[in-house]
């Protein structure tokens, strides 16, 4: 992956150095302080773990991802903040921020799911990364979202839980203070819930023009990235991140702005089919569907936008060699 997050986050991240007595933080690399604020600009994976890693062997500071996390401002996402801030409501920006993050971190795979008891929550992903990143990423993320959460309905985040992939860290006692409750560790996903009538919650700062006119930036900086991106990639990114039980080439189409007829088009002339990429993440969703017990064979097949459990039998052992069953056990 070439892009990993936009340069404008590393001036955050300068800004948190200067917290622990580091100043100029980003002389140390080799761009120009101009590049930093440039909105097209970018730092790939490699740069990004390497200036993670100095960041906190300089502030000596393991919990870097919390501390990031809580001072990034709404305005440090661009357009997307904007249109987040002017949402009508708590749900609608998240779903904003969900449909939009890739833009500006690519690395990035965040999904909203709701379930049949009082909570949802929020699923992340940090993608072609290493473990370090992951976590420290992993932890800002869902600290930002808290932030988040207090901003935007000015209320504390009443959270039902917050569970980790990674194991408890030896700095565990601060997740009380970032977060307001005790995670879980060492679980097949990360995840955030939060409580189901905080969703409709009217946001402080909602102004329909504002939302409306940052969303029509969005739109033009996808249609960019549409353009300058690895395109089977940035499409399975979206599959990623939709709801696969009702996904449909027409809706996908229409998140990149395009004709379905135009994405059939521009798919055939990279030898591609959009079956056999739904056919890619349905895989890779249906590997961390059965990591979690909670979920029956049936619960995965609807997910995964199969008609009934033998279907998705059958095509996880095309795809694998293995039955569900056996996958799981």
């Amino acid at each position: 992956m070439d892009k990993a997050i936009s340069a404008s986050y590393c001036l955050s991240i300068e800004s948190c150095m200067k917290q622990f007595g580091v100043g100029n933080f980003l002389t140390q690399f080799d761009k120009p302080a101009s590049f930093y604020h440039e909105p097209h600009a970018y730092i790939n994976v490699n740069e990004l773990e390497v200036m993670i890693e100095k960041a906190m062997f300089q502030s000596n500071c393991l919990h870097f991802g919390l501390v990031l996390g809580k001072s990034l401002s709404i305005s440090t996402h661009g357009f997307l903040g904007y249109a987040v801030m002017s949402s009508p409501d708590f749900i609608t920006a998240i779903s904003t921020m969900l449909k939009y993050i890739t833009i500006r971190a690519p690395i990035l795979t965040i999904s909203y799911h709701q379930n049949d008891d009082p909570t949802s929550y929020i699923q992340i992903e940090v993608n072609a990364v290493s473990s370090l990143l992951k976590q420290v990423f992993t932890e800002m993320v869902f600290a930002h979202i808290v932030q988040l959460h207090q901003f935007l309905l000015n209320a504390p985040a009443p959270l039902r839980g917050i569970e980790f992939s990674f194991a408890k860290p030896e700095y565990v006692s601060l997740y009380q203070q970032f977060y307001g409750g005790a995670p879980s560790f060492e679980g097949s996903f990360n995840r955030l819930y939060i409580e189901q009538d905080d969703l409709t919650k009217p946001i402080a700062h909602a102004d329909s023009l504002s939302f409306e006119l940052a969303k029509q930036q969005l739109q033009k900086l996808v249609e960019e990235a549409n353009q300058q991106t690895d395109f089977p990639s940035k499409l399975k990114a979206l599959m990623l991140g939709s709801e696969l039980h009702s996904l449909t080439m027409e809706a996908i189409a229409q998140e990149l702005f395009m004709s379905s007829r135009t994405l059939r088009r521009r798919l055939e002339k990279q030898g591609l089919c959009f079956q056999h990429l739904l056919n890619e993440v349905r895989q890779q969703k249906a590997e961390q569907y059965l990591k979690d017990s909670s979920l029956s064979i049936t619960e995965i097949s609807f997910l995964l936008g199969f008609k009934d459990s033998s279907n998705f039998s059958r095509a996880f052992k095309r795809w694998t060699g293995k039955s569900p069953s056996d996958a799981r056990s």
